[in-house]
């Protein structure tokens, strides 16, 4: 058995060094252009915020890659990917969700407090990802206090 095991770490070493010599070097792809941008490529910083909050972090490289000469503002705005931080857009759209379950508001003020990121889940849903997700929770515990 032993023997064996010898010979058979012998084989393993002699086809480690025969691909490692062997080996072909990598070739690079041909079909990539040269990426010359008419305008530099400006960094990306976080616009400011404006009434909308903070972009969304659904703004992809992708897009980016496809225009490089294109503001990254421009593209949040274009693609709506700004935050909702606006009161007069967040409270209907909590009210809806506290009257749809009102049953788990009975049980939030009974002590269950696991229920409240069902509503916040269920806000986040009803805006389609763009409530900010720590506005909404203040709002939903100030309602719930109320």
């Amino acid at each position: 058995m032993r023997d064996f095991q010898f010979w058979l770490y012998i084989l393993i070493g002699v086809i480690y060094l025969l691909t490692r010599f062997f080996k072909k070097p990598a070739q690079q792809p041909t079909d990539v252009p040269d990426f010359q941008p008419e305008k530099p490529v400006k960094r990306f910083e976080p616009p400011p915020v404006k009434p909308g909050g903070p972009p969304s972090k659904t703004l992809t490289f992708e897009e980016l890659l496809k225009d490089p000469s294109r503001d990254p503002e421009e593209i949040a705005i274009e693609k709506n990917l700004f935050q909702q931080s606006d009161l007069n857009t967040l409270e209907p759209i909590i009210d809806r969700v506290l009257e749809k379950y009102a049953d788990k508001v009975k049980e939030y003020r009974k002590g269950k407090k696991g229920v409240l990121s069902l509503f916040v889940g269920e806000v986040m849903k009803q805006s389609k990802g763009k409530a900010d997700p720590k506005l909404t929770n203040q709002l939903i515990l100030e309602k719930l206090k109320s």
